[in-house]
C-alpha cells in the first residue's frame, strides 16, 4: 500500500503522517505550504492546473490509496463572502478530490489493481449549519460524489469511504469554548489508519464520527 495524503500540514494530516510512519506505511504528503523535507509535495489545490500535475505523481509513486483530506472552511454568509473565495472553496473541497479520484481510478484500472479512496468529509456535508452555505455545498457535493463512486466498487476494485467528521480539535475550532472536549485528531488518525488497513472483503461506504465527550 502506498498512500497519497492531501492537506498534510493540517491537524489531522500531521497526525495521519505520524500514524502511518508508525505502521511503516509509505505516505506521499501533499501540502499547500512549502517544506524543506522532500517527502512533501507542494500543491495549491485551489489552482486546478497544479492539481492536474499530481496525475504524474500518482503514477510515478504507484499510489494505491488516496486520502482527500485537504479542505477550506468558511462561516461567512453568502452575502459577505467574496466570489474568489467561493471558487477556492469549491476547488479545494470538491473539484480537487474528484480530479484526484479520477486519476487514481484510471491508474488502478490500467494496472488492474485494487485500491482505496477515503474522503474526509464533515457532518456539514449532511446537516448544513448557519452561515456555512458555501462550505456545506462543497461537502454535500463531495458526499454525492463518494456515494455514487462507492456503488461501483465491486466492479472497479476501488473501495470508497466517506468519513463525516464532527467537532475535532484543529486550527478551525481552536477558538471554540468547548475546544478541549472536541475529538482528538490523534485518535481520529488511528481510526482512519485502522480502516485503511482493514481487508475483510467488505467496506463501509459512509461513517459518521461524532464527539461523545461531555462538556
Amino acid at each position: 500500500m502506498k498512500i497519497l495524503l492531501t492537506g498534510a500540514s493540517g491537524s489531522l494530516g500531521k497526525e495521519l503522517e505520524i500514524e502511518f510512519a508508525r505502521r511503516n506505511i509509505v505516505c506521499v504528503l501533499v501540502s499547500s505550504q512549502r517544506h524543506d523535507d522532500p517527502k512533501y509535495t507542494k500543491c495549491d489545490l485551489s489552482d486546478l492546473k497544479q492539481v492536474k500535475s499530481l496525475k504524474l505523481l500518482i503514477e510515478k509513486e504507484e499510489i494505491t490509496c488516496l486520502i482527500n483530506n485537504a479542505a477550506l472552511y468558511s462561516d461567512l454568509n453568502v452575502s459577505n463572502i467574496e466570489v474568489d473565495n467561493i471558487v477556492d472553496i469549491l476547488n479545494v473541497n470538491l473539484l480537487a478530490p474528484i480530479i484526484l479520484s479520477k486519476y487514481l481510478y484510471d491508474y488502478l484500472s490500467n494496472k488492474k489493481e485494487r485500491g482505496k479512496i477515503v474522503n474526509i468529509n464533515s457532518i456539514a456535508g449532511k446537516s448544513p449549519n448557519y452561515n456555512e452555505s458555501v462550505y456545506s455545498a462543497s461537502k454535500h457535493g463531495l458526499a454525492g460524489f463518494g456515494a455514487s463512486l462507492s456503488i461501483n466498487q465491486k466492479v472497479s476494485g476501488v473501495e470508497v469511504v466517506d468519513l463525516f467528521i464532527g467537532g475535532m480539535q484543529s486550527n478551525i475550532t481552536v477558538k471554540r469554548p468547548n475546544f478541549s472536549t472536541l475529538m482528538d485528531p490523534r485518535k481520529v488518525a488511528v481510526f482512519i489508519a485502522n480502516l485503511i488497513e482493514l481487508d475483510a472483503g467488505f467496506t463501509p461506504s459512509s461513517i459518521d464520527l461524532r464527539n461523545n465527550s461531555r462538556v
